[in-house]
């Protein structure tokens, strides 16, 4: 025997209540799956591209760090009479008898731009510079 079930319109509102939140939920946690593993990965890439940013930014600084390090050593070459001061005859001496012409030249430099930039980073003209101007005129030279 076959039975029958009455059903009323409550219980079918009900059913398609039931009916349509699955359906939603079915549509909608794939895409929020996607989602999050999409968060995950651009995360990633983010992290990744800023620590290589952060790498590049330290080489960047290390590479200044060993080109003042080296343009220090190069005064001092300079400096021969230790006063923390090179004049121009200090400056014509040692190029023409040190190998400070070498050092300029690895730094892609020649003799002229060394003599111009004592010219130019001479502030107040007495003819010497100190280490500082030295270096701020090889950091505009170089720039």
């Amino acid at each position: 025997t076959v039975r029958y079930v009455q059903v009323n319109s409550e219980s079918i509102g009900y059913i398609l209540l039931v009916w349509g939140l699955y359906v939603v939920f079915i549509v909608l946690a794939p895409l929020m799956m996607l989602n999050c593993l999409n968060a995950i990965f651009v995360e990633g890439v983010i992290t990744k591209i800023t620590h290589k940013k952060l790498e590049k930014v330290k080489a960047d600084l290390n590479a200044k760090h060993e080109l003042a390090e080296r343009l220090k050593q190069i005064f001092q070459d300079l400096d021969k009479s230790g006063d923390g001061f090179v004049t121009t005859n200090e400056l014509d001496d040692a190029i023409e008898t040190t190998d400070v012409l070498p050092q300029i030249k690895r730094l892609g430099l020649k003799r002229h731009h060394l003599e111009a930039m004592f010219v130019t980073a001479d502030d107040n003209g007495d003819g010497q510079i100190d280490c500082v101007e030295f270096l701020r005129g090889f950091s505009d030279l170089l720039n």
